[in-house]
């Protein structure tokens, strides 16, 4: 039998060899790498190092072999050569890298410029632009100056027929002093004396007239620069869309608006009258009827006592003297107002034009009086008038309220308001019933604005009426007293017979007018602000009813 004996016991020759084998493997690795980064390194000298005076190797050198055979002081020399070669080239190569890196950032440099530069039709754009803009700015200019020449004119042609007629009245009057001077003194010694002072009175009343249109030009002057002239209406929603627009002239070449503020009118009106005419902060305590001489009698707060033939009651909504004649109180119309005068120091912004603002149960408007004051409102819807409010701070903030997301020149307006021009009312009228109202005159006491037809502002004929009245009252009572044409009495009966057929309708009017304005349902406010305003509503019968007619007194 045949025994196989395996030993497990490490056998020393074999591994040796083994392991020489596996490092002979490895040296031969690297050397090849030894001689592909030699090739890499000798390719860098073309040419051997004349000014050294060493001796480089030439491609291909194995740098093993190289650094065998050579001596220190060799491989030292060896070392600088190849380093003095190879630098420069570095350099070179790097000052190359830095030039074109440079090339690349200025043209980065002005991609980015013609990129933030606009383009040639952007540039002319902005240019036509700044050219239309400054356009309309010398357009506008020109309007001014036009409109500033065209009132030079106006007021050098005042002044020189002014000029022309005072210079005519000194010599009149010269010639009167000495006519009269010289009448004086021949008073006795001619029977034609009597004659030639009527010729001389006549002379003087003509004067007198002459002194009087003079006067009335001036007055005429003053009033037209303390006046606007509106063109234009215009109609926008309370989020500022433009519902409707239009020139007063192209609806009506008649008509003609003007803008004054109240005060203003008032003033000019007290001032025509003769001096101490009007006392004012009178107010009436009591009034009755003098059976015996049918004049009434009349006390004021101030205990002043007062008897006259004639008594003209224009005091207000409230008058003391409708409600002893038996008139009833007006009625609230279901909204209130708050009014004030916006006051700009440098001179108002807007366009001469009547400028209103339609919302939910909430309306406003402002027009420019004067050329630094601008009038504004906001009406509003409430059940009952609620209590008054005195303090104008609070009546301005609740106006702020109302239109806080509205239109910003509305704001603006409110902002500029001085406290002591705002005011809150509520909006109350009077319908003149036939025979169910009292008649406008009792004895020798009548009524006229207010205190006899107090209507909505909805139309801006509450202040046109009474000046209307006015007229006609004055027409009236001149003819009864100074040309003897009929009684008093007759004369303000006949007031009332041609009044009432226009006040009365346009109180009715402006409160359905109003009604309609007031508007809160959403769906109802659609209709009004995309049909009937826009396209329903006729601007010509909108405006007929401020047309009226009236002879020079």
């Amino acid at each position: 039998m045949k025994l196989e004996v395996f030993s497990l016991l490490p056998d020393p020759v074999g591994d040796s060899i083994l392991l020489l084998q596996s490092a002979q493997l490895a040296l031969q690795t690297e050397i090849q790498k030894f001689e592909e980064i030699g090739k890499g390194i000798c390719s860098l000298f073309d040419d051997s190092d004349k000014t050294s005076g060493v001796s480089v190797p030439s491609v291909p050198v194995d740098p093993l072999v190289y650094m065998e055979n050579a001596s220190d002081g060799c491989w030292s020399e060896f070392n600088h050569a190849y380093l003095s070669k190879i630098v420069p080239t570095l350099e070179r190569q790097l000052n190359e890298a830095e030039g074109s890196l440079k090339e690349k950032e200025l043209r980065i440099a002005e991609l980015e410029t013609m990129t933030c530069m606009d383009s040639p039709q952007e540039r002319v754009r902005s240019t036509i632009e700044q050219q239309n803009k400054r356009c309309i700015e010398i357009e506008a200019e020109l309007q001014d100056l036009f409109k500033k020449k065209l009132e030079a004119e106006v007021e050098s042609v005042v002044i020189s027929r002014s000029s022309m007629d005072l210079s005519d009245l000194v010599e009149d009057k010269l010639k009167l002093l000495k006519e009269q001077i010289s009448l004086s003194k021949e008073r006795a010694l001619s029977p034609r004396m009597t004659n030639k002072g009527v010729m001389l009175q006549g002379q003087s009343e003509k004067s007198d007239a002459m002194y009087g249109s003079i006067l009335s030009c001036e007055e005429i002057q003053k009033m037209q620069k303390r006046v606007v002239k509106l063109h234009r209406m215009t109609i926008k929603t309370d989020e500022g869309k433009e519902l409707r627009s239009f020139e007063f002239k192209d609806v009506d070449p008649s008509q003609e608006v003007r803008a004054v503020e109240r005060r203003v009118l008032l003033q000019t009106l007290a001032d025509a009258l003769p001096p101490n005419s009007v006392q004012f902060s009178s107010k009436l305590a009591k009034i009755e009827t003098n059976q015996g001489t049918g004049e009434t009698q009349l006390e004021l707060t101030n205990g002043t006592k007062l008897s006259a033939k004639v008594v003209i009651g224009c005091d207000g909504i409230r008058s003391q003297i409708a409600q002893w004649m038996g008139f009833p109180e007006p009625k609230y119309a279901g909204h209130c107002a708050i009014r004030g005068l916006a006051v700009y120091s440098e001179g108002q912004p807007h366009q001469p034009r009547v400028s209103y603002i339609y919302g939910r149960g909430v309306r406003a408007g402002f027009v420019p009086v004067s050329p630094t004051k601008v009038y504004w409102f906001i009406c509003f819807n409430r059940s009952s008038p609620g209590p008054k409010i005195s303090n104008p701070l609070e009546v301005k903030r609740q106006a702020l309220d109302l239109v806080s997301n509205w239109p910003s020149e509305l704001r603006d307006t409110i902002d500029l308001t001085p406290e002591e021009t705002i005011s809150r009312a509520a909006l109350e009228d009077r319908w003149l019933w036939p025979t169910l109202t009292p008649p406008v005159s009792k004895g020798g006491v009548v009524l006229a604005g207010d205190a006899w037809h107090p209507m909505t502002p909805n139309l801006g004929q509450g202040g046109c009426c009474a000046l209307e009245d006015a007229i006609v009252l004055a027409k009236k009572l001149s003819r009864a007293i100074n040309h003897g044409q009929g009684s008093i009495i007759d004369a303000m009966k006949s007031y009332g017979d041609e009044r009432w057929p226009r006040v009365f309708p346009l109180t009715i009017r402006a409160n359905l007018v109003g009604n309609l304005l007031q508007w809160e349902n959403p769906a109802v406010c659609a209709v009004r602000n995309s049909i009937v305003i826009p396209k329903v509503v006729q601007i010509g019968p909108l405006l007929e009813h401020t047309n009226f007619a009236s002879e020079p007194l």
